[in-house]
């Protein structure tokens, strides 16, 4: 407010009108500053009122932008934590529900390979695929344990046909048909025993599988008491063959008799005693064992 004092103390003194002339000046010059800055303040009020109204216009449209966020951001938070947990309910279904209506999409593996931990189910199945593509028709036929099979790729072999030591498997008998052919190409000496009358000077005797060629030089040592001459382990198959024996010295041969092949010895016809004490006999003929 201003300071008028000074002019109200001059109108109070004053005597004649030219006393007062300042004085007004004075006053309406203070007056009017005064309203001018009255007017001002007025002036600077109402425009800070109109800042502060703006103010709050704008922290209102702010508080509202603000709280509209955060529904926005609520709801989606929201329907976010709902979408989770049904994606964990339909994870908890898929590992311990029932799965018997849902498909799995795999590819064939492309090579054999067993299931491990940690496998999707579509490498898992992807890997099963392959084993059954792999598996053969005679996978579920019944396995066949003897050599009559006659129609290929059909049936599998049980696999103790390859143990030799089975008996009457497949094995075995190839391995007694080896032996029998080792057997027949073995070429062995053959050894015989003489009756006591006879000494057996020479055997260069030779048994080729089941066939003995009979090289055996012999002496007559005393009067023969029996047929029998040389007898042999073996069976002979073909028994009962009758032959020639060449009769005569150690080296010479002037003349033969007939021998006779038994079971297990060969024999000679001496009822004419045409064999005499010292004779030599040269006996060469075959026998099937």
């Amino acid at each position: 407010m201003a300071d008028i004092s000074k002019e109200l103390d001059n109108f109070k003194n004053a005597k004649y009108g030219k006393d007062v002339r300042g004085s007004m000046v004075s006053l309406a010059e203070k007056l009017n500053k005064e309203s001018s800055d009255t007017v001002k303040t007025v002036s600077e009020y109402g425009d800070a009122e109109v800042s502060r109204e703006q103010a709050e216009q704008d922290r209102q449209n702010a508080e509202n932008a603000r709280q509209q966020d955060f529904e926005t951001m609520k709801s989606d938070s929201q329907a976010a934590t709902i979408a989770a947990n049904k994606a964990a309910e339909r994870a908890e279904q898929a590992a311990t529900g029932d799965i018997s209506l849902k498909t799995v999409t795999f590819e064939v593996a492309a090579a054999r390979a067993g299931i491990v931990s940690g496998d999707t189910l579509g490498v898992a199945f992807g890997k099963l695929a392959k084993y059954c593509t792999d598996i053969e028709d005679h996978a579920f036929n019944a396995l066949v344990n003897n050599g009559l099979a006659n129609i290929a790729g059909v049936s599998a072999l049980d696999a103790v046909q390859a143990n030799p030591d089975v008996a009457d498997t497949l094995a075995y008998k190839i391995a007694q048909n080896l032996a029998a052919i080792t057997s027949l190409n073995s070429n062995t000496s053959f050894e015989f025993t003489a009756s006591n009358e006879v000494s057996i000077i020479n055997n260069k005797s030779v048994k080729v599988g089941r066939v003995v060629y009979v090289a055996v030089k012999i002496k007559i040592e005393s009067k023969l008491t029996t047929d029998s001459i040389l007898n042999f382990a073996d069976i002979a198959k073909n028994q009962s063959t009758t032959f020639l024996i060449g009769k005569g010295s150690e080296w010479n041969i002037d003349s033969v008799v007939y021998g006779y092949i038994s079971g297990n010895s060969i024999l000679i016809n001496n009822s004419q005693e045409t064999i005499s004490v010292g004779d030599f006999l040269h006996i060469n003929t075959a026998l099937i064992l």
